[in-house]
């Protein structure tokens, strides 16, 4: 019964946003800027965090356009193109990501 109430209640949401991703880090202590710095090092934390943010965003966006639009630009009605550049860049940075959080979780 519990089972069915959070996966109905679950299935409805996107965890994928910066935002959300934000949230979720921070039910488990850890910082979302840490995770940021430690994949997207840059000149200070607040930088990292902002280009961190803005990766987040873009493959959120991507992710939305593909699953809600049939990848497909509103004005046009053109679908983008997916090439496999693109699709090893998403795959890096989400493993950097990951590996960050792992990381910072092991330490704690």
């Amino acid at each position: 019964m519990v089972f069915t109430f959070l996966n109905g209640n679950m299935s409805k949401q996107v965890f994928l946003s910066a935002e959300s991703m934000n949230d979720q880090l921070n039910l488990i202590g850890i910082p979302f800027n840490a995770v940021m710095e430690k994949t997207f090092p840059k000149e200070n934390a607040n930088e990292s965090a902002r280009y961190g943010r803005q990766v987040v965003k873009e493959m959120f966006d991507r992710r939305n356009k593909i699953v809600h639009q049939n990848d497909r630009d509103h004005a046009s009605a053109e679908r983008s193109e997916i090439t496999l550049e693109l699709v090893n860049k998403y795959e890096r940075q989400i493993m950097d990501i990951v590996e960050a959080i792992y990381d910072i979780a092991a330490e704690k």
